[in-house]
Formats: C-alpha cells, sequence, structure tokens
C-alpha cells in the first residue's frame, strides 16, 4: 500500500483541486514518486481516496477486478 496526503491552507477554487486530481496517475511505481535503489518495478494502482471537509469524511474508493493466481 502507498499513502499519499494532499493538504490545502486556503480554500483553493474547484478547478484548483481537479487540476491536482486529473494529475494523479492510476498507476506508478515507486521510482516515479522517489530515488529508489532498487531496480524492482512493483506498480501501485490508485484506488480511491479519503477526503476530510467541514468536519466530515469522505470515502470514494473504485472497484477492481484483481485475479489471483493461487
Amino acid at each position: 500500500m502507498f499513502t499519499m496526503n494532499l493538504n490545502w491552507n486556503e480554500n483553493p477554487k474547484p478547478t484548483d483541486i481537479l487540476k491536482v486530481l486529473a494529475s494523479i496517475p492510476e498507476t506508478l511505481t515507486m521510482d516515479e514518486m522517489y530515488t529508489c535503489p532498487s531496480e524492482e518495478k512493483i506498480q501501485y494502482a490508485f484506488r480511491g481516496m479519503i477526503v476530510y471537509q467541514g468536519a466530515h469524511y469522505f470515502a470514494f474508493f473504485r472497484r477492481m477486478l484483481i485475479k489471483l493466481d493461487f
């Protein structure tokens, strides 16, 4: 699991929030975020987010079907 935290100190315009969220790729590897000594390329998928606004939490998650080969 990879967790990312985004914060705004002031009230941003809705279009600014949309631009930031649209810039987050659906999948990424750690070498795209950090300088990693490992050559292992594990791909992480953005599956959801939890939002806090005005003393309320909202959760948005995308359902993804994953085939497990056991």
